[in-house]
C-alpha cells in the first residue's frame, strides 16, 4: 500500500497482513485500516483505504513509534481528523473480556468546531462557534451512571468511560465508539440520545443533544 501523508513526503506502508485490518461505518465508508509492524515496533494508520488496479491505495495515513508517546507536529492531521492514533483509543476484546478497559474511547459526532484541544494535532470541523465540540474535547461519563443490568462487557465499558472518559477523535455518527475488528464484538456502538445528560463535559461544546453540562 501506499498512502499520502499530510506532509510533502510519501508514506510507505507493507501490508503485512491480507487483507489489513479495516474498520468503517457503511454509511460512509471511512475504512481505516490499521497496520503493525512488529519488527519494526512501529504501526501504520490509513484513512479511505481501498484497492485499485490490484494495488492498495488510501486518501491519507500516519505513522508511529510503538517504543514513544510522540504526537504528531501541531496542525497535522492523520487517518483520524484529529490528528491522533485510532489505535490506543480502540476498545479490545481481550480487554473488555477481561473486565478491564485501562485507557480513555475513541469517539465521533457529526458537527464539531473548527478548533482542537490538545493532545489533538487538527480539526476539521465545520462550525467557527465554541457551542460545537472541537475535536481532543473530553466527556467522562458520570459517576452516578448505574452499570447494573448490563452484561459484563458493557460494564468494563461503562467503568472505563466514568473513569477515563472519551476523547471526540473525528467527524462521523453522534456518540459512536469502536472496538478492533473481532467477531465478539458487535462493531461500532452508539450511545442514544436520552443518554446525553449522564456525561460531564471537560471543555463546553453542543453535540446537538440538550442536557449536556
Amino acid at each position: 500500500m501506499t498512502a499520502m501523508s499530510s506532509s510533502p513526503r510519501r508514506l510507505a506502508v507493507c501490508i503485512c497482513c491480507s487483507p489489513p485490518r479495516l474498520f468503517g461505518f457503511p454509511a460512509n465508508n471511512y475504512s481505516h485500516a490499521i497496520v503493525v509492524d512488529k519488527t519494526r515496533c512501529r504501526w501504520f494508520e490509513t484513512w479511505d483505504t481501498r484497492v485499485r488496479a490490484g494495488t492498495w491505495r488510501a486518501g491519507s495515513g500516519a505513522t508511529w513509534s510503538l517504543a514513544g508517546n510522540e504526537l504528531r507536529p501541531d496542525g497535522w492531521t492523520s487517518a483520524d481528523a484529529a490528528g491522533l492514533p485510532i489505535l490506543p483509543g480502540l476498545l479490545r476484546w481481550n480487554e473488555v473480556s477481561d473486565g478491564y478497559v485501562d485507557h480513555a474511547v475513541r469517539f465521533t459526532t457529526d458537527i464539531t468546531s473548527g478548533h482542537y484541544l490538545w493532545p489533538a494535532r487538527h480539526h476539521a470541523g465545520s462550525q467557527d462557534s465554541l457551542d460545537f465540540p472541537p475535536m481532543g474535547a473530553r466527556f467522562r461519563l458520570r459517576s452516578s451512571f448505574p452499570s447494573a443490568g448490563y452484561g459484563p462487557v458493557a460494564q468494563a465499558v461503562i467503568a472505563a468511560m466514568k473513569r477515563h472518559g472519551l476523547v471526540l477523535a473525528d467527524n462521523g455518527s453522534p456518540w459512536s465508539f469502536q472496538g478492533e475488528r473481532n467477531g465478539a464484538l458487535a462493531g461500532p456502538a452508539h450511545l442514544g440520545v436520552e443518554d446525553d445528560s449522564r456525561f460531564v463535559v471537560r471543555c463546553r461544546g453542543h453535540l446537538g443533544f440538550a442536557g449536556l453540562e
